[in-house]
C-alpha cells in the first residue's frame, strides 16, 4: 500500500511539473544600436600603434529567439553596420579606415526570470563576419593619403559573449550587450597605405584583430508557440 501511495505521489508530482512547465516559443526581433571596434594591432606588421579615440558607428540587427522547455534559449542573430578602425598615423593625425560589416551568429543563453515578465539571459555566440572596404576618412586636413579602393572583401570567424535584458515597454523589448572577438587577423593580407605630411611620404601597413562591443535595443514579435506534450 505504501509503495502504491508513493507511486501515485510521484505520478502526481510529474503531472504537476508537466502542467506548469514553460511552453516552447519562437520570437523574432528587429533592433538598432551602436558598435565600437577596438583594433588590436599585430605588432610584427603594424609598427606604429593606432591612435585610440572612441569611434562609434550605427548598426541594425534582426534575429530569432527559440525558447525551449528548459531554462535556456537558442539564438540566431544578423547585424549590419560599419566598422571603423583608427589608422596608424604620424604625430597627432587621426584617420579612420571604414568598412561595411555584416555579422551572422548563433548561440545559446541561460534564461533567468526576474519580476513582472522581465528576464536576464547571459549567452555565448559563434559565427562569421563579412567586411568590405568603404572609405578612409580624415579628421585633420594637413596631410594626404593614398586614394585607392582597398579591395579587402573577406569573411572572418567571430565568437563572443554578452547579456540580454528583456522587458515590456508597450511591446516586448530587450537590450542586448555583447562583445565579439576575431581570433584571426581581420585582413587576408596587410593593408599597405601611405600618408604625406609636410611633403614627406610615410609608408604604413595595417594588420590585427578586432574586439567589438555592441549595444542594441530590440523589439520582439511572437512567431509561434507550442505547449509541452
Amino acid at each position: 500500500m505504501r509503495l502504491q501511495g508513493m507511486r501515485n505521489l510521484c505520478a502526481l508530482i510529474l503531472w504537476f511539473m508537466s502542467g506548469v512547465a514553460k511552453a516552447q516559443s519562437l520570437d523574432g526581433y528587429a533592433g538598432v544600436g551602436i558598435s565600437y571596434d577596438g583594433f588590436i594591432a599585430d605588432k610584427s606588421v603594424t609598427k606604429l600603434h593606432p591612435q585610440q579615440p572612441w569611434l562609434i558607428s550605427p548598426q541594425v540587427a534582426v534575429g530569432l529567439r527559440y525558447h525551449t522547455n528548459q531554462d535556456f534559449n537558442l539564438m540566431l542573430d544578423a547585424a549590419l553596420g560599419t566598422s571603423r578602425i583608427n589608422l596608424p598615423a604620424p604625430g597627432n593625425e587621426k584617420v579612420d579606415y571604414n568598412q561595411v560589416r555584416a555579422l551572422i551568429t548563433i548561440g545559446s543563453g541561460l534564461y533567468i526570470p526576474v519580476v513582472n515578465n522581465q528576464s536576464v539571459m547571459p549567452f555565448v555566440q559563434l559565427g562569421t563576419g563579412f567586411f568590405d572596404f568603404k572609405s578612409i576618412r580624415a579628421r585633420n586636413t594637413d596631410y594626404a593619403y593614398s586614394p585607392v579602393d582597398y579591395n579587402t572583401k573577406h569573411w572572418v570567424v567571430v565568437f563572443g559573449a554578452g547579456v540580454e535584458y528583456a522587458f515590456r515597454m508597450g511591446l516586448p523589448s530587450s537590450v542586448n550587450l555583447r562583445v565579439l572577438y576575431t581570433p584571426l587577423n581581420i585582413f587576408p593580407e596587410p593593408v599597405s597605405y601611405y600618408m604625406r605630411v609636410n611633403g614627406q611620404r610615410n609608408e604604413y601597413k595595417l594588420q590585427g584583430k578586432l574586439l567589438q562591443c555592441q549595444l542594441t535595443y530590440q523589439v520582439h514579435l511572437p512567431i509561434a508557440k507550442w505547449d509541452r506534450e
